[in-house]
């Protein structure tokens, strides 16, 4: 999974049985709201995950999240019912707490704007499958985070090294693009690349030659420190070989 989106919403509208599609709200001011398309997969397999999703409910969504055309789709893998106590017998989206969801990604760094000691941004691009239109689109993600903290100091390496980027924070949606206010940032160096899989076998070839020399330079070291043997020349007189061979044959 190579995003996840959390949120306290409040289920408008649902359609479906198997299938369920849908939209939904959160809450993130007083007076400012954000909806999104949800779509969901409830079977006998997976009912301990998605519970009955319904109408005018404040629930707790779990999935993954991509922006297709300035539009926040969501696929949920986890739908919790809420029992809030409400002013009104039924909840409305004025009954959800103010809070803006919690999302994350992992995906390589497309660009970034790195300022020293202070706020920095960089740009996560990834090729997602968008199941509310069954087509795959181009996400971008933009992170900030705070460049002076010990925590991200080596942020700006790993987007140099071209390490695939994992950001988590407060996920707020844009004019164009999902935004993450991190929090914790974390990454690794699995390329996927050819070319970067050609620097790694090009280091290792590297690697293995200067290993292979230590190793030669080891064991001349060895054979130089160790005792020269005198090799003592043993000479044989023929003649007393001769006759022991023919006094063996005799006493046959």
């Amino acid at each position: 999974m190579t995003s996840i989106f959390v949120t306290v919403s409040f289920i408008e509208t649902v359609s479906g049985t198997s299938i369920l599609t849908g939209t939904a709200t959160y809450r993130i001011d007083y007076d400012e709201f954000v909806h999104y398309n949800f779509k969901a997969f409830s079977s006998t397999d997976n009912e301990h995950m998605i519970n009955r999703i319904q109408q005018n409910t404040i629930m707790l969504i779990i999935g993954r999240f991509v922006l297709d055309n300035t539009q926040l789709n969501v696929t949920v893998t986890q739908a919790i019912t809420l029992d809030l106590k409400t002013i009104e017998p039924q909840p409305t989206v004025y009954d959800l707490p103010q809070c803006p969801p919690f999302g994350a990604c992992s995906a390589p760094c497309k660009s970034c704007e790195i300022n020293k000691n202070t706020i920095s941004y960089f740009t996560l691009e990834r090729r997602a499958y968008d199941p509310l239109t069954t087509r795959y689109v181009t996400s971008e993600i933009a992170c900030s985070y705070d460049a002076g903290s010990s925590r991200h100091i080596g942020v700006q390496k790993a987007i140099e090294s071209k390490a695939i980027i994992s950001a988590c924070g407060k996920l707020y949606k844009g004019n164009n693009m999902v935004q993450i206010l991190t929090s914790e940032i974390e990454w690794n160096h699995t390329y996927s690349t050819n070319k970067s899989n050609t620097f790694l076998e090009k280091n290792m070839i590297n690697f293995n030659k200067k290993r292979n020399q230590h190793l030669m330079s080891y064991e001349d070291r060895y054979q130089n420190k160790k005792p020269k043997i005198q090799q003592t020349k043993v000479i044989v007189d023929e003649k007393k070989r001769s006759i022991r061979r023919k006094n063996f044959f005799k006493r046959e």
